[in-house]
């Protein structure tokens, strides 16, 4: 885990985004709270899907691994699914799925791509340190609010962030889903001041 990851993060923090977009972020780390509190705080539907499968499908374990993920349990909802692996020997995250809701978002496709490539400059350090928390520790982020801000969207919603791993304990890849609502741009957008809220929880 990077020293980034290991310190404590202030509960509310300003940032602008690559999109120009001031956005406050309230993330709760280091703080774990307890796995059976995060079932209760999901309120979307599609996050919850995913989270139950990948809950039913780690067994007794820390973690599922890829190959335990049953694509045509969760079809529905894989147009809105993404994950990145991690690789050890250069400390960096490289797309595996990649949605087609995810893709139509960003105009382009996440698989095969480290995120460098993929994510604007100013993005990439807290989208890497934010994954890194979650194989590492491991734990999983819930996240609420305007999702795809720092793109640029208007609008708002979840995503959760669960971890994979080979051997079921160590993680080594984050696999998530990210359910939205992107509003018509209007008046209210130049008053629209995003907040997103990061909860962490034990696996």
């Amino acid at each position: 885990m990077s020293s980034y990851a290991a310190q404590y993060t202030p509960p509310t923090d300003t940032t602008t985004t690559s999109a120009g977009r001031e956005a406050m972020l309230q993330d709760g780390w280091p703080v774990l709270r307890p796995l059976a509190m995060l079932q209760p705080a999901i309120t979307d539907q599609r996050v919850k899907a995913v989270f139950e499968h990948w809950l039913a499908v780690r067994g007794h374990k820390a973690m599922p691994a890829w190959r335990d993920i049953d694509a045509l349990q969760i079809s529905q909802h894989l147009p809105y699914m993404w994950s990145l692996r991690y690789d050890h020997s250069d400390n960096s995250f490289t797309g595996r799925l990649s949605g087609e809701e995810i893709n139509a978002i960003f105009g382009k496709s996440l698989r095969q791509t480290r995120i460098e490539n993929f994510f604007a400059k100013q993005d990439v350090p807290w989208i890497h340190e934010r994954c890194l928390r979650v194989i590492s520790k491991p734990c999983i982020a819930l996240v609420s609010g305007p999702v795809y801000a720092y793109t640029g969207h208007y609008g708002s919603g979840h995503r959760i962030m669960l971890p994979l791993g080979e051997d079921q304990d160590h993680g080594n890849e984050v696999i998530g889903v990210t359910s939205y609502s992107l509003n018509p741009p209007g008046p209210e957008v130049a008053n629209f001041r995003p907040v997103e809220t990061v909860a962490y929880f034990h696996v």
